[in-house]
């Protein structure tokens, strides 16, 4: 499996890599807490989506996400995310986002 499968997948095989083989391995180096409001997790632009993910699938180890320019878009099922939230129980996940400046070369959407 690609590694872009793997990030843009709307499921938890991304977050159980971050969970199941990142985090022990830094935490071995690092004091890292493990209560999960104060973990975040955050990445710029079509990575957010991964970011967001990992939270809204473990919200167990990380409820804060920071999303730099993210993309949510039609990105390997990103597009469902909207409907997906709004149509699942509500979870402790607070979201950080920051977009570009008005200055862009296409019309706003």
């Amino acid at each position: 499996m690609s590694l872009r499968v793997l990030l843009f997948a709307a499921d938890d095989r991304y977050a159980r890599v971050i969970v199941d083989e990142v985090l022990p391995v830094l935490a071995k180096d690092y004091n890292i807490s493990k209560d999960p409001e104060r973990r975040g997790i955050g990445v710029a632009s079509s990575g957010a989506i991964a970011a967001f993910t990992v939270a809204w699938q473990r919200p167990d180890q990380f409820r804060k996400v920071v999303s730099n320019v993210g993309s949510f878009t039609d990105i390997r099922g990103g597009n469902a995310y909207p409907d997906i939230v709004r149509n699942s129980e509500r979870k402790l996940i607070r979201i950080f986002t920051s977009r570009r400046s008005q200055r862009q070369s296409w019309p706003r959407a």
